[in-house]
């Protein structure tokens, strides 16, 4: 009879719900129990029925049905049952955290003061991990009072008042997690960011320091510290605590360029503190690495000069002066510095001479420097030396003039002065470039080169030469350069030539030329005769008839007029 009221499809008083149960126990149908718990309890009310639904929780927990035992546990929230099942199940995504922190919480208001702190802690995490920040900050602090070295209470502490922009939370929370992990590097985040919430939240720069300070003990390469720091101590212009920041950031800087650029900042504060030598020092190392830093060999010279070694400071000037990335302006004032120390402090003419020729070779040999050097090569300090290479000497002076007899001024100091030949006729081709029709530049190539050399030079100036006379506001003067270049050339014929051009365009020569004729032509024999000189021997209408095409324009006279060609 109860078998089949307890099997039947709808069992609805009580007593059959109990037989049903009974059965099952009697059975040790334990997998039955749970239901028929469940079923019974669908019939009580208030705290009867929760009390049945917390035995078949138990029953179904215990059995491993843990989803089941779980939707049932959301039925009782404030069971004992329904708390440990919740707190042992896994959470499911935030919901499932915050569902889990909430019996974290109930489980631990019913465990004893030592198990208790523990569930706090847990729950305290698994709020934060819910996206409920307030309760994670009840729960962690309420460890915290009793607990302050816990670790997990304190990082839940930061982060949920970070949350709820509680900027001192943090910082505490922060210096404490700094205090109590052992691992450097973990310790040094915490310091830092301690360090940057005390500056940049809570306006406490004191406070801020201390901490950075920690984080770079800890951790010496942490840049935002250092960045940090930096600004601090800048603020405050104190230059001692910059100097010891940044040498001990030197200690463990690995990037080259890094430790350079820390080198010259060393450099400059030790400077401001009056450590000349420790400056030095510091200087050198960045010149080592950088040959051509420009601020660091401004400062090497500043404080060999200071120091009183010249020599030190002239070499240090120059190297300046070679800096490609200097300014034009502070090269030239380099050069002239490591000049002035040379040649009027110790008396060095041959080093001066080299600074000289340097000037000469970046184009910053004025007139007035060239005569210096030209008036110092010349002294009997200075021993002939020879020079393997001479560097092509340009000028910077303005003036076609100026640069003309710069350049004829250093042909002149390779030659006299330094008594190297070579790099003279170097120095001279270099001023034939520039000035081709110059007939003083080719006498002062004359004088250093070889008979063909000098003529091929000279070639090229007779042909400048005839280019120009056409548009020469002179044609005498540049008629005369012409019969004195063709001479040097070897062309005795067309220096004639020229020469006569040079007394019909008014020059004042050793025989006077007469007026040409309005009328008739050049093979007229009294015309032959009136312009035939005592050296042409019969053979100055041919050469005439050469130069015919640029004296005829000279005069503004036709070949109509002078009826050439014709009976």
């Amino acid at each position: 009879m109860a078998r089949e009221l307890i099997d039947s499809e709808q069992p609805t008083t009580g007593a059959t719900r109990l037989l049903s149960l009974l059965d099952a126990i009697q059975r040790d149908a334990f997998e039955l129990v749970p239901s028929a718990l469940l079923r019974l309890a669908d019939i009580e009310e208030g705290d009867a029925q929760e009390r049945l639904r917390g035995v078949a929780l138990v029953g179904l927990w215990s059995r491993g049905r843990k989803r089941e035992a779980l939707a049932l546990a959301e039925l009782i929230p404030g069971r004992v049952a329904s708390s440990l099942v919740r707190s042992e199940v896994p959470p499911g995504g935030v919901e499932g955290a915050a569902v889990f922190a909430r019996a974290l919480s109930e489980r631990a208001r019913m465990a004893g003061r030592d198990a208790q702190l523990g569930w706090r802690a847990a729950a305290a995490n698994w709020h934060s991990v819910g996206g409920d920040p307030s309760s994670a900050l009840a729960e962690a602090e309420a460890v915290l009072a009793s607990r302050p070295e816990d670790v997990l209470a304190r990082d839940v502490q930061r982060v949920a008042s970070r949350r709820l922009g509680r900027w001192e939370g943090v910082a505490e929370a922060c210096e404490a997690l700094g205090r109590t992990v052992r691992d450097g590097e973990r310790s040094a985040r915490f310091w830092e960011e301690a360090g940057v919430v005390a500056l940049e939240r809570l306006k406490q720069p004191s406070r801020a320091e201390g901490a950075l300070r920690e984080a770079l003990d800890r951790s010496p390469g942490r840049s935002v510290s250092y960045r940090l720091l930096r600004r601090l101590l800048e603020a405050k212009s104190d230059t001692a605590g910059l100097e010891a920041l940044v040498s001990r950031r030197l200690v463990g800087e690995r990037d080259p360029a890094a430790q350079v650029a820390l080198r010259w900042e060393q450099a400059r504060l030790r400077r401001a503190l009056g450590l000349r030598e420790g400056a030095l020092e510091s200087a050198q190392a960045v010149v080592a690495a950088e040959p051509h830093h420009v601020a660091a060999l401004a400062l090497i010279a500043e404080i060999h000069a200071g120091s009183g070694r010249l020599r030190d400071a002239a070499g240090a000037l120059a190297a300046l002066g070679s800096a490609p990335s200097a300014p034009e302006g502070q090269r030239r004032a380099a050069l002239l510095g490591a000049l002035e120390i040379r040649q009027s402090r110790l008396g060095d003419a041959a080093g001066a001479l080299d600074i000289f020729a340097r000037l000469e070779s970046l184009g910053w040999l004025d007139q007035p420097l060239a005569l210096r050097a030209l008036t110092l090569a010349r002294s009997p300090r200075v021993t002939p030396r020879p020079r393997s290479a001479s560097p092509r000497p340009r000028t910077g002076s303005r003036t076609p003039e100026a640069r003309l007899a710069a350049h004829l001024r250093l042909v002149e100091i390779h030659a006299l002065g330094l008594d190297d030949r070579a790099a003279a006729w170097r120095a001279a081709m270099a001023a034939h470039e520039q000035f081709p029709r110059s007939l003083a530049v080719l006498r002062a190539a004359e004088a250093q080169g070889s008979r063909a050399d000098v003529a091929s030079l000279a070639r090229r100036t007779i042909e400048a030469l005839r280019e120009r006379l056409p548009l020469s506001t002179d044609a005498a003067a540049t008629a005369l350069d012409l019969s004195a270049a063709a001479l040097i050339a070897g062309e005795p014929v067309l220096a004639r030539a020229a020469d006569r051009l040079a007394r019909w365009a008014g020059a004042s020569v050793a025989v006077t030329a007469p007026r040409l004729p309005s009328k008739g032509s050049l093979r007229d024999p009294s015309t032959q005769l009136r312009v035939r000189a005592v050296a042409d021997k019969g053979r100055a209408a041919a050469i005439m008839e050469l130069i015919e095409p640029e004296l005829l324009p000279l005069r503004g006279l036709t070949l109509d007029a002078l009826h050439l060609g014709r009976a």
